[in-house]
């Protein structure tokens, strides 16, 4: 008979995240990000923006990573959706 083991537990990253909601006022200090939809997707080129995004911890879903962000397109996406000009 074989011997039970209790699974284990995944070990846990704990980031810290700005404000996913940022509440600003103040119009000067607003931020505008630029993205194209395509496929009902939002693609975001730009890698400021995306860093500010992930900052306020949106990760996206789909076809690229949820991880921390690289600053580069998968090469299935860039094959689909070749970069404007």
């Amino acid at each position: 008979m074989a011997e039970f083991r209790p699974p284990k537990r995944r070990t846990r990253v704990y980031e810290d995240y700005e404000a996913p909601l940022p509440l600003i006022r103040n119009l000067q200090e607003r931020k505008h990000y630029r993205g194209e939809l395509i496929h009902r997707q939002v693609l975001v080129c730009h890698s400021d923006d995306i860093q500010n995004i992930h900052n306020q911890g949106y990760f996206g879903k789909g076809l690229l990573s949820r991880a921390r962000p690289n600053h580069s397109i998968s090469d299935q996406w860039e094959r689909e959706f070749p970069p404007a000009q």
